[in-house]
């Protein structure tokens, strides 16, 4: 009652919802019909949901590994959602049509569901259980989250003949942290029937009992503040306390020893073998049409590379699932032009391929996935491949998920260290950043009319990413549209003639539009100040936090410029302009330089700044926020003109 009485949460009033009790445990049962465990896991979640923007906690999904023999079942699910009605507490228990199943790639169907009647106030209750013939497949436990826990606990229990490896990660001290040891006695009855002789006997039942020694890990925390994701951050599963168990081995008694300790050469080997991964890599046949498409084309290996990609990204459309194992096969994607992350991007291999040019998959784990450890091989760290193409001694990393993103560019998701090229009897490391890059420059001429307003004509040329989010942004909303949305943000100046130059994917996106305001300047009829880049560069320092626990990760080389030729009035003449500053981090990883001058009656802005490095551990932080100060400062600057 109280809880439902709760409108905020005390420990964090901006909390949108709060988990009150997260309680998990996995354990081994022995299957006596089998011979064999199962690994069995338990989860209880208990969540206060405080405002609308908590209402997607509502939804919900359950990951099921299965391959060709066996598969992980869901062996209960409760759900369902109080509120409190009159004074009285009311329950609406989830609907059997709210649960339904959803293949995201060969070895993985995701269980969703839907809790009903979530309002402001309500508490949902998720009960579940999980049955897994998969010893690998321990499951992980996170005790953080990007809201708020009162109370989190995991518990596992492991029988003596397996052989876990610990992950703890995280800076959050846990409340509990034990370990203690217990022997499980298991009494069983079995009844043999005598075969059929000359005298007459009965069945007879014998006992017997299975012993073994379990160890048990707990641990658990509590009022564990939301670690919510700052700007510049790859996963923050990288960062939050979680623990993980990866096996190593396992031996019942009487056995062979069965060991899972690999090596990354080991796990390309397998996958390569893997009819779902490498054995989808021999037929080619499935292309043929399309290669013939290609070859009429071109017979240089750079240009029909870059044919293969364009036919791939405009015949297939990606369903937004990341993924290292086709839907289902390449064959079916292909032919229905749709598919996750692996349909398109093996395909892709395959076309290639019969192209004649040299090309492999390479694996990795996305942004938000968490980093690879090269010191801890481990398939299910990889969730995502793209194609690598050598040409001419060049590899070409290529990704054609997305319509409106060149060859050159890998999708900002993949940009999370190194990847593996998936070729037999050799494990390279790739770099996954390349040219990829984020470039704007802005130029933008100025005047003051007599009414004392400015006004000018701005053009903006984007280049790498920034290109490829506009151009998004065109196609998915029309450029009408897109052109509105960028009238609003502006709030204290009006555009006019706006045009888009939406050029080749190879070539920057241009914008160029009209723009006039009185806002963006103070004038007191003798004397005007306005802000040297009118509002246009940073206005705040993105980097908030006085400490960081976690590195800043910004993905790619940075370079934003700014070159404003602003006419002095007539009557009028420079009273002072911000001084020149040129600032940089240490190893030049950062360099900002602001230059403002004055030439006859013309003022000139030259502002550009250029991150080279793109990966600042916790020890650099200090310095990097202060760069950023300063330099949000100095483009915040004013410009005092008067009359003369």
């Amino acid at each position: 009652m109280a809880d439902l009485k709760m409108i905020r949460y005390d420990k964090d009033t901006s909390a949108e919802a709060v988990i009150l009790s997260d309680i998990g445990s996995s354990y081994f049962d022995y299957n006596k019909d089998n011979d064999d465990f199962d690994l069995i896991y338990e989860r209880f979640l208990r969540i206060k949901i405080i405002t609308k923007n908590g209402y997607s906690w509502g939804n919900q999904e359950i990951w099921l590994y299965h391959n060709d023999q066996l598969e992980e079942k869901v062996t209960s699910l409760k759900a369902c959602t109080y509120n409190l009605f009159d004074k009285k507490i009311v329950e609406t228990k989830i609907d059997n049509g709210s649960v339904f199943d959803e293949k995201a790639d060969i070895n993985w169907t995701i269980r969703k569901f839907t809790l009903p009647a979530i309002k402001e106030g309500s508490i949902i209750d998720i009960y579940y259980s999980i049955k897994s013939p998969f010893f690998f497949n321990l499951q992980p436990w996170g005790f953080q989250n990007v809201i708020p826990e009162k109370y989190s606990e995991y518990e596992v229990r492991i029988p003596e003949y397996f052989n876990y490896k610990k992950m703890v990660t995280g800076y959050y001290p846990f409340f509990i942290n034990e370990f203690s040891t217990n022997l499980i006695t298991k009494t069983y009855q079995e009844t043999e029937t005598p075969a059929n002789t000359v005298n007459v006997s009965r069945p007879r039942t014998s006992t017997y009992d299975i012993n073994y020694k379990e160890n048990i890990y707990r641990l658990a925390a509590k009022d564990v503040p939301a670690m919510r994701s700052e700007k510049f951050t790859s996963s923050m599963k990288n960062y939050h306390t979680r623990v993980e168990y990866e096996l190593n081995s396992y031996q019942f008694p009487h056995a062979s020893f069965h060991d899972f300790t690999s090596t990354w050469d080991q796990i390309i080997h397998k996958l390569l073998a893997n009819e779902n991964f490498g054995g989808q890599l021999n037929r080619t046949g499935i292309v043929k049409e399309a290669a013939q498409e290609v070859i009429s084309k071109s017979s240089d290996p750079l240009e029909r590379m870059i044919l293969a990609y364009d036919y791939i990204r405009t015949h297939m459309k990606w369903n937004s699932q990341m993924a290292k194992y086709p839907t289902t096969n390449l064959r079916k994607a292909f032919s229905e032009n749709k598919g996750n992350a692996a349909d398109v991007n093996l395909n892709l291999i395959l076309l290639l391929k019969e192209l004649g040019i040299n090309a492999n998959p390479v694996l990795l784990s996305t942004r938000n996935n968490g980093t690879i450890r090269e010191n801890s091989p481990n398939l299910t760290r990889l969730n995502y491949v793209v194609a690598c193409a050598e040409i001419a001694g060049k590899k070409h990393l290529l990704d054609a998920t997305d319509i409106d993103r060149p060859y050159t560019m890998l999708p900002f998701r993949c940009l999370n260290g190194k990847g593996i090229l998936a070729i037999k009897d050799s494990v390279q490391w790739i770099d996954l950043l390349n040219s990829e890059k984020e470039n704007t420059r802005y130029y933008g001429e100025f005047k003051f009319t007599q009414s004392g307003e400015i006004e000018g004509k701005v053009n903006v040329t984007y280049d790498g990413y920034p290109a490829f989010n506009n151009r998004e942004q065109i196609r998915t909303k029309g450029t009408d549209q897109y052109i509105k949305d960028l009238k609003d943000e502006f709030k204290t100046a009006h555009l006019d003639s706006v045009k888009v130059e939406n050029a080749e994917l190879t070539s920057p996106l241009k914008l160029s539009y009209d723009l006039h305001s009185q806002e963006l300047v103070e004038n007191n009829v003798n004397m005007i100040f306005f802000n040297t880049l009118f509002g246009m560069g940073e206005n705040t320092n993105p980097l908030i936090a006085e400490k960081r626990e976690y590195p800043v990760d910004f993905g790619c080389p940075i370079k934003e410029s700014y070159i404003f030729v602003i006419d002095v009035p007539e009557g009028f003449s420079v009273e002072s302009l911000p001084q020149k500053v040129a600032l940089a981090l240490p190893d030049n990883a950062g360099t900002f330089k602001f230059t403002a001058s004055q030439v006859g009656n013309k003022i000139a802005i030259n502002s550009v700044f250029n991150l080279t490095k793109t990966f600042f551990v916790m020890s650099e932080y200090a310095d990097l926020r202060e760069f950023y100060t300063r330099m949000v400062a100095k483009q915040a600057e004013k410009i005092v003109i008067k009359k003369s």
